[in-house]
C-alpha cells in the first residue's frame, strides 16, 4: 500500500503545475478536457490488474459463507453481514476519526490557495507549493509501509500519530505563511504524513475484521472520509464567511463587538 500511494505524491508533483500552466493556456474548458483524458488513463491501467492468490483466497471465503446463508436472498445478507462482520466497535471508531480527519483534510486543500494569495504568493506558487507537498509524499508513504511491517512499532502510531503531527502543523501553519521557507516546510510536513492513514488502514481493519471482510471495511472507511470531504470544505467555506461578516462589522462599526476577537 505504501508503495501504491506513493504514485499519488507523485502525481501531484507531476501534475499540480502542469496543470496550472494548461489551465494558463487552454482555458477553463481545455483543462477540464485534459484533465478528465488525463484520468481516463485509469480504465486503462485497470484493465492490467488481475487477481492474486491472496485475493482468489478471499473470494473463495466469501463465496463460502454465502452459500452457507444460500437460503434468505442476497439483499437481506448483505445488511446482516455488514451488522454481524463489519460494523464493529473498532471499525466504527475508526471511521469516524477519518471523517474527521477527511474534513479538516480537504478544507486544508481547500483554502491553502486562497490563504497563500492573501499574504502575498501566487497562484504558480501556490502550486509549486503543493507540488513540494506531492514528492515529500512519495517518501512519506513508502516509509509509513515499511515501519507498519515493524514488529517494535504498533500500526496506530502511523494511523493516529501522523494525525496529531498535522494538527499541530496547520495550527502552527497560519503563524508562519508569510514566509516562504514557512510554506515549504508545512508543506513538507503536510505531505509527508497526509497519506500515512490510508497506508496502514488496511491492515488496521484486519485487527478487527475477518480477512474476508477487509475490503467491505476498507470500503466503509472509505465512504465515512467521502463524507468528511464533502461535508468539510462547506463548513469551512461558511465559517470563513461568517468570520469575514462579523470583522466587517467591527471594521464599520468601530467598536469592538462581544462575538467578534
Amino acid at each position: 500500500m505504501g508503495l501504491v500511494s506513493s504514485g499519488v505524491g507523485a502525481g501531484m508533483f507531476a501534475m499540480v503545475p502542469l496543470m496550472q500552466i494548461a489551465k494558463s493556456y487552454y482555458g477553463t474548458t481545455g483543462f477540464f478536457i485534459m484533465l478528465a483524458a488525463i484520468t481516463a488513463n485509469i480504465v486503462t491501467l485497470g484493465m492490467l490488474c488481475f487477481p492474486n492468490n491472496l485475493e482468489k483466497y478471499v473470494q473463495f471465503k466469501r463465496n463460502f459463507r454465502s452459500t452457507l446463508r444460500s437460503k434468505g436472498n442476497a439483499f437481506t445478507n448483505i445488511p446482516k453481514m455488514y451488522y454481524n462482520s463489519v460494523l464493529t466497535k473498532g471499525i466504527i471508531m475508526l471511521s469516524v476519526s477519518l471523517t474527521f480527519y477527511c474534513s479538516g483534510l480537504f478544507s486544508i486543500y481547500f483554502l491553502i490557495p486562497s490563504f497563500a494569495s492573501i499574504v502575498g504568493f501566487s497562484h504558480e506558487q501556490s502550486s509549486f507549493f503543493f507540488a513540494i507537498s506531492g514528492i515529500a509524499g512519495i517518501p512519506g508513504r513508502l516509509l509509513t509501509g515499511v515501519i507498519s511491517t515493524s514488529k517494535h512499532v504498533g500500526l496506530y502510531i502511523p494511523y493516529a500519530g501522523s494525525m496529531a503531527v498535522i494538527a499541530l502543523a496547520t495550527f502552527i501553519y497560519p503563524f508562519v505563511a508569510s514566509y516562504y521557507a514557512g510554506q515549504v516546510i508545512f508543506m513538507t510536513i503536510f505531505g509527508s504524513l497526509v497519506g500515512s492513514p490510508y497506508v496502514v488502514a488496511g491492515p488496521i481493519c484486519e485487527m478487527f475484521v475477518p480477512i474476508q471482510f477487509v475490503s467491505s471495511a476498507i470500503g466503509l472507511l472509505y465512504f465515512a472520509g467521502g463524507v468528511g470531504a464533502v461535508v468539510g470544505p462547506v463548513l469551512s467555506g461558511w465559517l470563513c464567511s461568517f468570520l469575514l461578516f462579523m470583522f466587517s462589522i467591527r471594521f464599520i462599526s468601530g467598536s469592538v463587538l462581544p462575538w467578534c476577537p
